[in-house]
């Protein structure tokens, strides 16, 4: 069994020429041997790179992971000890496929290559960033997006009509419908919205990830901290955003944020996710937190109407204190989420979470098209596991407006429930009637040939997967062009999205996202 190495241990001395040396007692590969052993070329990868091409940011970036990684070391080397302790039988594959699953989440939330952005689908808004001509604003083939060429983008995320992107330096751009302040930062007009602007963050802030609704984004820093700016919006359309400190005992939450505040309450987040109007982060402790406007039950806890009974108008205190304060997510048997997860979803109006070792899925929210798979269309307020992805390894989660899917990167097999009229679900040859679903989890099968599924994105009725072979596929809602595929089908199983058409001769896709009726990669891109 292999772990990754400190920089000490590979800083070994090389001067053993042995294929094996011994240090306490115990036998350990030697770095030949184990530079053809995946988990150690991560930190062997990242000697090979030249810092001098690195800012500042970016070197507390690679110490953040390596500091990381040597915390999951512990931690993983104590449930090896307390599992094998039960006897010589205990079996550790599904923490060991844990712990490799979760260096390729820190590798990629820390050490991401740098790569350019890639837009396509609907743009009447300025979400594609592309112009304001009409060849512009319905883009059938991914396109790139040339006012971001040489900001050496790590990775991106889109919401409802805009999208925001961190860059290598840990610097946050914006662009897309600003009307209830989403791009953080002052625009004049549709010219200026649809062009990619750069976030004040406060000085010394260095973003790691970014994360979009409908009208909210969020920004996760390093140091673990969240700013956020734009706001949620309730059923009557109804604007809110948590309060700073000046205003905590006053109506200072119905409002939208336009510059970047931070989200008081939290601290220690390794990951944000956003819903239509609600938020959800991962701490460092495996823990999880909700916060925003959730009238579904997307908030995963119990809380109580946002009007009084008999009154018209809000009841302001709960809104601030418990809806908008983040709080601690719930299972259904009352036991808090404080530790142990390591992943999350967000679609418009549910949630779902992934446990570590045991990869035991939960969700919650709306269920009106069975999105929580739960096996009926009652919503939720408290987390419940869906029992039909028991066993199933589920390491990455993904979720549009009314559909969920997951899938397995050990195994490369998806499943999807949920609403399924314009292909969602990628199961049939054929589009369903309208408003078909399905409640429980069934298979998405990819061909032998398109490879092994390892990530996922969804749009509000699309999806996005990339293969081991660096394929992507799409499938789902297409009358807007957000598949790339170069027409407005819906797409009722996974398509490759043919780069060449695009005008492509390679591209390495490094992120992806799907938005309300678009789609935006990042990568490394070779021109034919």
């Amino acid at each position: 069994m292999d772990g990754q190495l400190s920089r000490e241990e590979l800083e070994h001395d090389n001067s053993e020429g042995d294929d094996e040396y011994v240090r306490n007692d115990q036998k350990k590969a030697s770095d030949y041997v184990l530079s053809g052993r995946r988990m150690v070329k991560v930190a062997r990868g990242l000697r090979r790179k030249n810092l001098d091409h690195f800012s500042d940011a970016a070197s507390s970036r690679r110490d953040e992971f390596l500091a990381r990684v040597r915390m999951l070391n512990k931690s993983f080397a104590a449930w090896v000890i307390s599992q094998c302790s039960s006897g010589p039988t205990a079996d550790l594959t599904a923490g060991m496929q844990d712990y490799i699953s979760y260096v390729d989440k820190l590798e990629r939330r820390y050490m991401r290559r740098q790569g350019t952005v890639l837009s396509f689908g609907s743009g009447d808004c300025g979400q594609l960033a592309h112009g304001n001509e009409l060849e512009d604003l319905l883009v059938k083939h991914p396109r790139i997006v040339r006012s971001l060429q040489n900001k050496h983008v790590i990775s991106i995320a889109c919401g409802g009509l805009h999208n925001a992107i961190v860059t290598a330096v840990g610097e946050v751009f914006t662009w897309g419908c600003n009307d209830d302040g989403s791009l953080g930062r002052g625009t004049l007009g549709d010219g200026e919205e649809q062009i990619p602007g750069r976030v004040s963050l406060p000085q010394g802030k260095v973003a790691v990830q970014v994360a979009c609704g409908d009208c909210q984004t969020m920004a996760v820093m390093l140091d673990g901290s969240v700013y956020g700016w734009g706001c949620y919006k309730d059923k009557e359309g109804k604007q809110w955003f948590e309060v700073s400190g000046q205003n905590e005992n006053s109506t200072g939450c119905k409002r939208a944020q336009w510059v970047p505040q931070r989200v008081p309450g939290l601290s220690g987040v390794a990951q944000v996710a956003c819903g239509a109007s609600f938020n959800v982060a991962i701490l460092e402790s495996g823990g999880v937190l909700s916060w925003g406007i959730g009238e579904c039950g997307e908030l995963g806890r119990k809380v109580p109407p946002p009007k009084k009974a008999g009154e018209e108008g809000y009841d302001i205190e709960a809104l601030r204190s418990q809806y908008l304060q983040p709080s601690h997510m719930v299972r259904s048997s009352g036991v808090p989420l404080s530790t142990g997860v390591k992943g999350i979803c967000c679609g418009g109006y549910h949630c779902l979470l992934v446990m570590a070792f045991d990869a035991e899925v939960l969700s919650v929210g709306l269920n009106n098209y069975g999105q929580l798979g739960l096996g009926d269309e009652k919503d939720r307020s408290l987390l419940e596991t869906i029992q039909k992805l028991d066993g199933c390894g589920i390491t990455d989660l993904a979720a549009g407006n009314h559909h969920s899917v997951v899938l397995s990167a050990h195994t490369g097999l998806m499943w999807a429930f949920g609403r399924k009229d314009s292909g969602q679900l990628g199961d049939a040859d054929s589009l369903g009637a309208a408003g078909s679903f399905e409640n429980q989890p069934i298979r998405v099968t990819l061909d032998n040939s398109m490879g092994r599924a390892l990530h996922l994105s969804c749009g509000a009725n699309h999806n996005l997967c990339l293969t081991d072979r660096n394929e992507l596929y799409t499938w789902g809602f297409g009358d807007m062009y957000a598949l790339g595929h170069g027409n407005d089908c819906d797409q009722t199983r996974p398509r490759r999205v043919n780069f060449e058409k695009a005008g492509l001769d390679r591209l390495v896709v490094l992120d992806m996202s799907g938005g309300g009726q678009h789609s935006a990669i990042v990568g490394e891109v070779s021109r034919t």
